[in-house]
């Protein structure tokens, strides 16, 4: 969902941070609400916000998220 990362990273190249972060320099994949720490405050970014907004919407039953 990192449109900027995906961008700037290469084929076979997994390792290190390369591509993890957003044009504003967020990782997107650590801007979601933690449930463990809510009274973290958070910058969220569109991409972000985006996604939480559509989560609240539908209601699901099940979902699943491969890295």
């Amino acid at each position: 969902m990192n449109s900027n990362g995906f961008e700037k990273s290469k084929e076979s190249q997994c390792g290190g941070t390369f591509g993890r972060f957003n044009e504003r320099g967020y990782d997107l994949n650590r801007n979601f609400p933690n449930i463990f720490n809510r009274n973290l405050k958070r910058d969220y970014q569109p991409d972000t916000k985006a996604i939480i907004d559509w989560i609240e919407q539908i209601p699901f039953v099940l979902s699943a998220n491969l890295h």
